[in-house]
């Protein structure tokens, strides 16, 4: 889901400072367990698998991280650093749907 393009109520507006709240905290999610597990930065922030399958891998993937940090296990020397890599922001650019704004509509309705 995206954020409203042009915003033209309050609930809009409302929507879009929410969705970029819950993507920062999304983000840094990712980014720290992108830096425990390679495989998830390697594809370039689009993991190549069918959408029920990544979401499994993720999960699978929160679950180790948390487990890692019960029991300290520190994270590995790796060899290169993340920051050094290309920003993969804009690599799974998806055009806009538009049943994906009618639900992202639903909600602003529903909701704000």
């Amino acid at each position: 889901m995206t954020p409203v393009l042009s915003p033209s109520s309050r609930a809009e507006q409302v929507f879009n400072d929410r969705h970029i709240a819950g993507r920062s905290v999304v983000e840094k999610v990712f980014g720290l367990l992108k830096s425990r597990f390679r495989y998830l930065h390697k594809s370039g922030g689009c993991l190549l698998l069918k959408p029920t399958k990544a979401c499994k891998v993720a999960e699978a993937c929160t679950r180790l991280y948390h487990f890692c940090l019960d029991k300290r296990v520190p994270l590995a020397e790796q060899d290169v650093s993340l920051e050094n890599e290309v920003n993969d922001n804009y690599i799974c650019q998806i055009p806009p749907n538009r049943n994906g704004s009618d639900s992202r509509q639903s909600l602003i309705n529903l909701f704000l």
